[in-house]
């Protein structure tokens, strides 16, 4: 279902796609997926592929991927949280030592070490 999606954006973009012939399993297949991301683009947001993220997501992201693009303190920008204790209820972002990655975003240097 994911290919069909993909190959069927109807938008004015270039669609770069990574389709593997075999199971790679969960590990290999994220890591080598978002290396790969990364290797043609400087930054983006990475989803699960179970995950439908609100239209209020991607513009959070890029917001959020311009303000902090020179901030080497910031590693990726996470579009879930829960009731952890430094979230802050009545902010439009808060930072987290916690990676959660249903849906994020990152530059290339937030891979590379």
């Amino acid at each position: 279902m994911a290919r069909s999606i993909a190959t069927q954006v109807d938008w004015d973009c270039e669609v770069k796609t990574l389709f593997r012939d075999q199971n790679l399993g969960c590990r290999l297949a994220v890591s080598q997926a978002i290396s790969w991301f990364f290797e043609n683009e400087p930054e983006g947001i990475i989803l699960e592929d179970d995950c439908l993220p609100s239209q209020s997501f991607f513009w959070f992201c890029q917001e959020m991927l311009d303000y902090c693009r020179n901030d080497k303190a910031v590693g990726a920008i996470c579009g879930f949280y829960s009731n952890e204790l430094d979230y802050k209820p009545n902010a439009s972002f808060f930072f987290s030592r916690y990676l959660r990655v249903w849906g994020w975003a990152g530059w290339r240097r937030s891979i590379e070490g």
